[in-house]
Order: structure tokens, then sequence, then C-alpha cells
């Protein structure tokens, strides 16, 4: 009689579902998922940012004068270190502030500076996640990105 008793909780103990652990992980999978192509869209955003700034970078470079670029020979150039072309930093400054204008409405210059021929920007902006769960529909992470930029010169002789 105990070898039937036996028998029977063994068979009852083993006739579970297996639905609710598939449910389970295919939550989890899908969480996972949702999760990575956040941090995705996020890295890709940094990306995209970084671009735009060596675009606005570029386009501001485009409106030094002929004169600048080209005579401007105030500092020698050296073969031991890099030498870049001298630029107005307030003409540049200005023209940050009303190209800010135009910019897109979620980015924003977080620093500027100028000095020794050089730009360097930070820009911020708040971006949308793809896969923003209800409770946080108001949340929008800040990507940030680092552009700096210089026009160096080169020497003629070689």
């Amino acid at each position: 009689m105990s070898l039937r008793c036996n028998r029977r909780f063994k068979l009852k103990s083993e006739n579970g579902s297996t639905l609710p652990l598939l449910i389970g992980l295919v939550l989890f999978a899908l969480s996972i998922y949702i999760v990575a192509v956040n941090i995705y869209f996020l890295g890709a955003s940094k990306i995209k940012l970084e671009q735009w700034g060596e675009e606005f970078i570029s386009s501001l470079f485009q409106e030094i004068s002929y004169q600048e670029y080209f005579f401007d020979a105030d500092e020698p150039i050296r073969d031991d270190v890099r030498s870049f072309v001298y630029v107005g930093c307030s003409d540049l400054l200005l023209q940050i502030q009303r190209k800010l204008n135009e910019v897109h409405p979620n980015r924003r210059f977080k620093s500027t500076r100028c000095a020794a021929g050089r730009i360097s920007l930070v820009i911020e902006e708040r971006v949308k996640l793809p896969f923003a769960p209800q409770g946080l529909s108001n949340f929008e992470p800040r990507v940030t990105a680092h552009v700096e930029a210089g026009l160096q010169r080169v020497r003629k002789d070689r």
C-alpha cells in the first residue's frame, strides 16, 4: 500500500503546467529586448548629435573670411606643435548665438569655448525613448555630445 501511495504522489506532483514558466520567460526576453533597444537608441542619438555638431562647426568655419584663412600669418608655423588658423572668437561666438535660433527646439548648447584657433561645443538634446513605459511618458533623457574642431595650418615647403 505504501508503494501505491508514493506512486500516486509522484504522478500528481509531475502534472504541473509549464505555461506560467513560458509566459515568464517570454516577458523576461521582451523586457530585455525593450531595454536593449532603448540603450541602442540613446547611443545612436549621441552619434547623430555629434555628426550634427561637426556639421554645425563646419558651417561656422566656412564663414571665415578669405583674408584670415590664407593670409593671416601672425603666428609662425613650427614643426614641433600643431598650428591652427586664428579665428575671431568673438565673431564665432556671435554666429553661434545667431544660429542658435535656427536649432532644433530640443537641442541646446551647454557650453561654447573658443581659444587658440579651436572651437569646442557641448551640445545637449532631449530625446523620447522608442519604448517608454506608460508611467514614464514625460521622461525625456538628455544626450550630451562634445565636439571640438580647428583649422590646422600646413607648411607650404613640404
